[in-house]
């Protein structure tokens, strides 16, 4: 028989249940610290890391999606090809793929920071039916896009080609968009719908024949049928889904509304040490551009925006990579109607040369004008030791780096390794430094350029001259800064029995010239100052005016 021991008496039955109560409470918290540190473990071991696209091998990865378009052969696959800027030879770096619409490819055997060529080809066996435009990217890339139209066939069958509307810019009350299209080749367009202009609205046409190819335009009007805006002329094959008609409203809001501009960037290439970028934005067709966004991270898919645009009015935007301050590649240039979301603005980054040695450049005072301003002389690559130079890009400013007096491409010469000489006009104060740097760039079509040489100060002064004479003008015009981004598809030889590809083409006061685009019918591609992005489709009869439309003559 067990025997039961009674509770001390000396204890009390509160003492009890308030140490009873401690107890409780200590369990509980030491059960919810071990919870704790089971949470933050879990955390720690299931934490995502940032995607790299830089293996740990040192090589990188270029991926991206297929747009497909039109009749696809039973059994199809599609291969990806690429080779180096400047190679002539293809290599497939994927095959086999599905061949559906949206289909990822990717190739991760890149070198970062070197420009390759990529090419996508529909397989029916050992057969290739149709190709995408070759088309530039820098590695690393992501989220590139290479687009087949298929018309290896054509059916007695109709088909939908459909997709989606990108307007810019202030839309007037019962606004609307009219579809025009036209099989490619036909020289009229006609109507095949009319719908409200809605940004981000849908369009779809049913009676496309499948297996042919069209091209599509769409004009932007208002209530009374005046046109608004144009966009430009894109060629796909039915079927054919998820195409992006992109509008531009040349309407103005009957009263002044500031609105924003935004959109992100789409960066390839590898991250220079003590870089940032830049955006800035011009009034379509004006001169040089203003940044309203600096010191963006340097990052894809970085986000970028302004919130001073008027409704209604058109600006030219372009984003720049800065080193060190100084810019070393920049976007194209895209030309939108406030207010507008989404916009993409690319930059390629390829790898740079070496910067210059030291000692490779130097400077004579010439003159001085009625005014006081000095001309100088600037002469660099003296010792020689860059040989194969196709470009120099020689800049001077006020300040470390700076670019506010001289900021000139400069065509080499017919000896491109001896020294290089440019003559200034007459802008520089007397008894003030200003700093000079000159890079180079080793190909005249391309627009990668060296890292810039150590700075050299200057200043002039009455001794630096033995006469006051002032020395001629030189005929120097100033050039564009260099633009690398996005690289347009080149005119290098493709594979073997492959057709070129048709020329991309611009429309009135778009990019043209220097990013391999072609301008419509009727426009010439015009020198707009000198300015970055200068280079515009306009009519030559009346090269001012934005809208290409000439004003008439009394």
């Amino acid at each position: 028989m067990v025997e039961e021991k009674s509770i001390n008496p000396s204890i009390s039955s509160d003492k009890v249940k308030v140490f009873s109560v401690v107890i409780k409470i200590m369990i509980v918290l030491l059960a919810l610290l071990g919870a704790i540190d089971g949470i933050l473990l879990l955390i720690k071991k299931t934490k995502v890391e940032p995607l790299s696209l830089v293996t740990k091998t040192g090589l990188a990865a270029v991926s991206g999606i297929i747009n497909l378009n039109g009749v696809v052969p039973s059994g199809a696959t599609i291969e990806v090809a690429k080779r180096q800027v400047g190679e002539n030879q293809y290599q497939i770096v994927a095959s086999g793929l599905p061949a559906v619409d949206g289909a990822s490819w990717s190739w991760s055997e890149a070198e970062p920071g070197i420009a390759y060529q990529f090419q996508a080809y529909l397989k029916a066996g050992e057969q290739t039916v149709s190709q995408s435009d070759p088309w530039i990217f820098v590695a690393p890339a992501t989220n590139e896009t290479l687009t087949i139209n298929s018309a290896v066939s054509k059916e007695n069958t109709l088909a939908v080609i459909s997709g989606s509307l990108d307007i810019n810019g202030y839309l007037p009350a019962k606004a609307k968009v009219s579809l025009l299209v036209r099989k490619t080749g036909e020289a009229q367009f006609n109507l095949v719908d009319s719908i409200q202009a809605i940004d981000g609205g849908i369009w779809s046409w049913n009676e496309a024949q499948k297996g042919s190819t069209y091209d599509l335009q769409a004009s932007l009007v208002d209530k009374n049928g005046n046109l608004l805006g144009q966009s430009i002329i894109q060629t796909v094959t039915a079927p054919a889904f998820n195409e992006v008609i992109r509008l531009n409203s040349l309407a103005k809001p009957p009263a002044p509304v500031v609105g924003s501009i935004s959109g992100k960037i789409n960066f390839n290439g590898l991250v220079p040490a003590n870089s940032s970028i830049s955006v800035g934005q011009r009034p379509s067709g004006s001169g040089q551009f203003t940044n309203f966004a600096n010191g963006l991270q340097v990052a894809d898919g970085v986000v970028w925006s302004w919130d001073q645009a008027k409704h209604g009015a058109s600006y030219d935007l372009q984003a720049y990579l800065l080193t060190n301050g100084i810019v070393v590649s920049q976007s194209q240039v895209v030309t939108v109607s406030a207010p507008a979301v989404g916009e993409v603005l690319t930059i390629n980054a390829q790898n740079q040369s070496a910067a210059p040695k030291p000692n490779n450049l130097d400077y004579s005072c010439l003159g001085k004008n009625n005014n006081g301003l000095w001309q100088v002389r600037f002469n660099f690559n003296n010792s020689s030791l860059v040989t194969n130079a196709q470009q120099y890009w020689l800049t001077v400013g006020t300040s470390n780096q700076g670019s506010q007096m001289v900021n000139n491409v400069i065509a080499s010469t017919s000896n491109p390794s001896h020294s290089q000489t440019y003559t200034s006009d007459y802008v520089f104060s007397e008894n003030t430094t200003y700093y000079a740097a000159w890079a180079y760039s080793t190909c005249s079509s391309c627009q990668t350029f060296s890292l810039f040489s150590p700075t050299l100060s200057i200043s002039c002064s009455p001794s630096s001259t033995p006469s006051n004479t002032p020395m001629p003008v030189p005929t120097n015009t100033t050039a564009p800064q260099p633009s690398s981004t996005p690289i347009p598809p080149t005119s290098a030889p493709l594979p073997t029995d492959t057709p070129l590809p048709t020329p991309k083409i611009s429309q009135c006061n778009e990019s043209c010239g220097s990013n391999g685009y072609l301008c419509v019918d009727g426009l010439q591609c015009l020198q707009e100052g000198g300015a970055i992005g200068g280079e515009l489709c306009r009519n030559s009869a009346c090269p001012e005016e934005t809208n290409c439309q000439c004003p008439p003559t009394n």
